[in-house]
């Protein structure tokens, strides 16, 4: 593939690849790891269908690992709100047997 890089792209790319601050010193945070794999390989001139799919794992890799807080946050919130709901349920139990009130018949 022919690389279609300008010289200030590549100006560029050689910033992003050598210096870890390049993005977020522009206000983009947290972009590094991927624009750097980017830049990589158009430097490297080898855009074909190996390098690509290389990138591509070397992306999806990344992007796991960035979304690691959010995936364990999100447990945890899924498994606070079943916890309240369980307490609720039974909170609920209890006062209906302190009232004398019969459950609902279950429907099999």
């Amino acid at each position: 593939m022919i690389n279609a890089l300008t010289k200030l792209e590549k100006q560029v790319c050689e910033a992003l690849v050598g210096d870890d601050t390049y993005c977020s010193e522009r206000g983009l945070d947290d972009t590094h790891p991927y624009m750097a794999a980017v830049a990589a390989a158009m430097l490297a001139n080898d855009l074909g269908d190996k390098a690509m799919a290389s990138l591509g794992r070397m992306m999806v890799q990344q992007f796991q690992r960035d979304i690691a807080n959010a995936v364990a946050q999100q447990e945890l919130d899924n498994k606070i709100a079943a916890d309240t709901l369980e307490a609720l349920e039974e909170a609920n139990a209890k006062l209906e047997r302190r009232l004398g009130m019969a459950a609902p018949a279950s429907i099999h």
